[in-house]
This record gives C-alpha cells, sequence and structure tokens, in this order.
C-alpha cells in the first residue's frame, strides 16, 4: 500500500504501454525467483520485489480499465477490477492454505 502513490506517480511521467510491460515483465520474474529461491532470505528479497511490482500493476488496472473501453462502458469496466481485487484478496489466502495442505 505504501508504494501505491509513488507508482502512480511515476505512471505519470512514464507511458501505460511501457509500464504495464515492465511491472508484468518483472512481476513474472520476480514468481520465478520466489519460486526457486533456494534460502529465506532469497524468498524474501524476491517477494518483496514482487510486492513492489504489484504495485504497479494495481495502479495501472482503473488506467487501463478506463482507457480501453468506451465512455458509455467505462462504469461497469471499472467495476470489474474494483470488485475482482477485494475478492482475491479474501480468497487467496483461503486458497492458498488448501493448495498447502493438500499439495504441501
Amino acid at each position: 500500500m505504501a508504494l501505491l502513490l509513488p507508482a502512480g506517480r511515476w505512471l505519470d511521467h512514464v507511458g501505460t504501454r511501457s509500464a504495464l510491460l515492465l511491472a508484468v515483465s518483472c512481476f513474472a520474474t520476480c514468481s520465478v525467483l520466489a519460486a526457486l529461491a533456494p534460502w529465506a532470505s532469497w524468498l524474501i528479497a524476491s517477494r518483496l520485489l514482487q510486492g513492489s511490482f504489484g504495485a504497479v500493476l494495481f495502479v495501472l488496472m482503473p488506467v487501463l480499465a478506463a482507457t480501453s473501453v468506451r465512455p458509455e462502458l467505462r462504469g461497469r469496466a471499472m467495476s470489474v477490477p474494483a470488485t475482482l481485487g477485494p475478492l482475491g484478496a479474501v480468497t487467496g489466502p483461503v486458497v492458498g492454505g488448501l493448495l498447502l495442505d493438500h499439495l504441501g
């Protein structure tokens, strides 16, 4: 949450396309680094970086929803991330716990 305002400010200076490409590629790279982490410190560092790029993606979501649809459909487009974000925040830990219990 602390990185949302700096990410938004950075997005104002950089184009949406380049910010999206950078954020998605770096988030995916950090995900791979976290999956391959040989030590706990490696995992923590990769998850911190992943969270930083996740903040950029979080800021980009409403911008992309608002700019990629016609003005009369913007309300509906904005409701999708506004609904799926909290839904993921609620169900994510539960699904993660179930996966850990059953898959180890």
